[in-house]
């Protein structure tokens, strides 16, 4: 053993030499950054792996080795299991990711680019095909391609035959039918010139354009883009009568779903001003779809709502919406709320989901407390992970005394894991001059030994001059 440490020490002396770092040992991956306003969900973390009971007393060899063999298999079905799951939401987040790139790409007129990301989304399946559908076909009629766009809107039509888009993919395609000649992208159209138009009256005659923008949005010929920009003009207002008209659609009274879900969160860019976050609440509860659920939730964020954000991830039956609650708890770093949610949730999946909204919330103080007495293995082996996500200044310390106490081997080597991503090279070393087990020590300097740090380098001189 003691020629295998110096063999690591060498390698990661010869790296150090060379300028190079050698290349880490896999790690799990690190949990996502904090979410931004208008960020869709991450994904969650990956499953941790389960813990290996051990073998009842008297067995033989061989029948020690088939019941090691079955856990095996046990814990390898349920990490596919949970892997299945996670793909599919990894999916799903992604195809949402598509769309939202979409329409940037319409709003900066790069329709190819638009095209090639509603197809990613369609491909990906979007939670919302019918409103991908119509936007490609809108692409496809910028860059004069009507019958690629005509036949785009006729699948869309037969796919979905009762879309909340019908009426505006009916008064696209007349206007595609009655179009004549190439159109160019680059081209100023009748809609730009209402664009501008928009943007100038609100600032110069808000009581003239009021009315005017609410006509736009009563108009059934207007295209989505040309509501859409309306609606945000209006949100720019501070009007109490425009705020009445952006309730209005957040109900989803007569819109598309797109133009719904952007009416939620213009809300809440309002904050707490004129009743909207009662608005948000009634929309929420009077709504099935989950899209536009997590817009109320990201409104909550963005009118800092923690509390709306606690209630919902309190009573919410639906796992995923949950989620995304907890997730904007973190996102505010309501530490307290999230402290209170995870006393009282039973479900493992979601308790790794608050220990993720912990560490975007910054607070290594709970994770400490959880890593500590956690009871569930895998839950504490989660909340030990996230705290190596954090500065090694605000959990160092603390990690490597609770190795000092540790008897699970795994719960160890895990804070070993944590302790080198956060980069802390001392207490690593410290912990392997203490260390009498040479199996760990030498997991140890195999981290050391990947590191590039001179606490690294001393120790590993030290290992090869012994």
């Amino acid at each position: 053993m003691k020629t295998l440490l110096k063999t690591i020490a060498m390698t990661g002396m010869a790296a150090a030499c060379a300028g190079q770092e050698p290349p880490p040992a896999p790690l799990a991956p690190l949990p996502p950054e904090p979410p931004m306003m208008f960020l869709l969900q991450t994904p969650p973390a990956p499953p941790a792996r389960p813990a290996q009971p051990a073998p009842p007393r008297g067995m033989s060899s061989e029948e020690r080795e088939r019941w090691q063999e079955a856990r095996e298999r046990e814990r390898e079905a349920a990490e596919r299991a949970r892997e299945a799951v996670e793909r599919v939401r990894e999916r799903a987040d992604s195809a949402r990711e598509s769309y939202r790139e979409g329409q940037e790409a319409l709003e900066e007129r790069k329709y190819d680019r638009a095209i090639r990301y509603f197809d990613r989304a369609l491909e990906r399946s979007t939670d919302r095909p019918d409103g991908a559908m119509y936007w490609k076909s809108y692409a496809l009629y910028k860059l004069g391609r009507r019958d690629d766009a005509l036949k785009t809107l006729a699948e869309m039509q037969k796919a979905h035959p009762q879309s909340r888009w019908l009426s505006d993919a009916k008064a696209l395609e007349v206007e595609v039918r009655s179009s004549t000649g190439q159109v160019s992208p680059e081209s100023v159209t009748d809609e730009d010139l209402k664009l501008l138009a928009i943007n100038a009256l609100i600032h110069t005659e808000p009581e003239r354009a009021i009315p005017l923008l609410e006509k736009v949005l009563n108009d059934g010929k207007a295209s989505p883009r040309l509501k859409q920009r309306a609606l945000f003009v209006l949100a720019q207002s501070g009007d109490g009568r425009a705020r009445d008209i952006i309730g209005r659609y957040a109900r989803g009274t007569g819109a598309n779903p797109d133009l719904q879900l952007r009416a939620v969160e213009y809300l809440g860019a309002f904050g707490r001003r004129e009743g909207a976050p009662e608005v948000l609440g009634e929309v929420y509860r009077s709504s099935n779809d989950t899209a536009v659920k997590r817009a109320v939730l990201r409104a909550y964020m963005m009118s800092r709502e923690p509390q709306k954000l606690f209630e919902v991830a309190k009573a919410e039956s639906n796992e995923d919406v949950k989620r995304y609650a907890i997730q904007m708890l973190g996102g505010l770093r309501a530490s307290g709320e999230l402290s209170q949610l995870y006393a009282s949730e039973n479900n493992v999946e979601l308790r790794e989901a608050i220990l993720s909204a912990l560490l975007s919330s910054g607070d290594s103080a709970k994770l400490l407390e959880i890593a500590r007495s956690e009871k569930d293995p895998r839950v504490r082996r989660v909340a030990i992970s996230r705290l190596g996500s954090m500065r090694a200044a605000s959990s160092g310390d603390a990690l490597a005394a609770m190795y000092a106490t540790e008897t699970d081997p795994e719960m160890r080597n895990e804070i070993i894991t944590a302790l080198y991503r956060q980069g802390a090279a001392k207490h690593l070393v410290d912990l392997a001059r203490k260390e009498t087990d040479l199996d760990r020590k030498g997991y140890i300097v195999k981290r050391l030994a990947n590191m590039k740090s001179k606490d690294a380098t001393d120790y590993l001189t030290e290992l090869l001059s012994k």
